[in-house]
């Protein structure tokens, strides 16, 4: 049995969702060596990508990383990237441009309360399944038959959220031909659960990659952690412009779009 643990990472340009799957087994001894990392001097209670990035001078007194320098808190990023790598599974990660979203999708969903609209309308939506399908995806190129079990950070009604649209499209004749790969979508707290921290550390590390033109501006010491982990297998999705325009032309054509195939 498999399971693959997925989170979320976005800043004004992207939204990325990345994760990693492996054996469950794997993932209980992958458990021990975070947390024992975690425990280590300079310790933190969990790992959050968002808190990482605060600048030294800026971060509050419930940052896990208030006390730590910036070179610190890189080489405690390294040291977790390494047990990333050495417990090997492969990784998926799945970006959509922010702005492509709000002027490609949202005018084009419609009642986002409702239906199929609810899930659609969130920009979460396209990245979600741009995940679970390259996971699904990466069993099927290497003839894997087994099943994955994906969990997801709760972040509130999030979780909720991917959960039911989860749920929702299990039960479209679309994905009937996935369907024996698919297990049961549950959120989870990533402050609780190491993986999930992994899939933190994923999630950004492959947004930031996305703009590596303004890192590298930055001075971004991003690529050395991504080094560490760039030998896993990784399945990837961008979602464009033209595969957003093909997407809500076929589930939300416009009224002219209707008229015609009337």
């Amino acid at each position: 049995m498999l399971a693959g643990y997925y989170d979320d990472s976005c800043d004004s340009t992207i939204f990325a969702v990345g994760g990693l799957v492996n054996a469950v087994s794997v993932w209980k001894s992958f458990t021990v060596e975070w947390q024992r990392k975690l425990d280590e001097f300079p310790a933190i209670e969990y790992y959050k990508a968002s808190e990482a990035r605060v600048r030294s001078q800026q971060r509050l007194s419930n940052n896990q990383f208030r006390n730590l320098s910036e070179k610190q808190v890189l080489e405690k990023e390294k040291l977790l990237a390494k047990i990333i790598a050495d417990h090997k599974g492969y990784a998926v990660f799945s970006l959509i441009n922010r702005a492509d979203f709000q002027s490609i999708v949202l005018p084009r969903v419609g009642r986002r309360n409702h239906g199929p609209g609810k899930y659609t309308g969130h920009e979460y939506h396209f990245p979600f399944w741009g995940c679970v399908l390259n996971s699904v995806k990466y069993l099927r190129q290497n003839n894997i038959e087994d099943q994955i079990d994906f969990f997801f950070d709760e972040q509130g009604s999030v979780g909720k959220w991917a959960r039911d649209m989860y749920e929702y499209a299990k039960k479209n004749d679309a994905f009937r031909d996935i369907g024996q790969y698919l297990g049961v979508c549950v959120p989870h707290d990533d402050k609780e659960i190491v993986a999930l921290q992994a899939a933190d550390l994923i999630a950004s590390q492959s947004r930031r990659w996305s703009n590596q033109g303004v890192a590298k501006v930055r001075g971004d010491a991003t690529s050395e952690v991504m080094d560490i982990i760039a030998d896993l297998p990784v399945r990837m999705t961008y979602w464009h412009a033209d595969d957003l325009r093909k997407m809500v032309d076929m589930h939300y054509p416009s009224s002219e779009d209707s008229n015609l195939r009337q």
